[in-house]
């Protein structure tokens, strides 16, 4: 059986590209912490999409979203100048997100409440 599930954070924003038969193809890195405190480890894991899953993460990830990845591990190997290649990663067959997209009003330290403004009473 061949099959990962992973929860990171994306590094940065998912490269999106198509290949010459037309379909969609997006990369992305999830950084993945194991342990805690002074033993706390992050992994940075490759992971690829393919058509539908890859147009859906290009026009909706962006950089430090959480990922829940579910996928299988897959290699892909070239030579290149008489040297073999490899290159190991994560091909995704169902992604979810874990919390809100924050816009940039959210992000701002503005107290316990991200900065949004509530009604001195609450009518209930």
């Amino acid at each position: 059986m061949n099959k990962v599930v992973i929860l990171g954070r994306a590094t940065s924003d998912p490269e999106c590209r198509y290949t010459q038969s037309g379909k969609c193809v997006t990369e992305i890195t999830l950084a993945v912490d194991r342990g805690y405190g002074d033993k706390k480890k992050t992994s940075f894991i490759p992971c690829k999409a393919w058509e539908k899953q890859a147009e859906t993460m290009g026009n909706s990830v962006s950089k430090g979203q959480r990922l829940l990845v579910e996928g299988k591990w897959a290699q892909q190997s070239w030579e290149t100048d008489g040297q073999k290649r490899r290159k190991d990663y994560v091909e995704i067959d169902t992604f979810e997100f874990i919390e809100k997209k924050q816009s940039n009003e959210d992000r701002s330290d503005g107290g316990a409440f991200g900065g949004q403004a509530y009604p001195e009473e609450i009518p209930f």
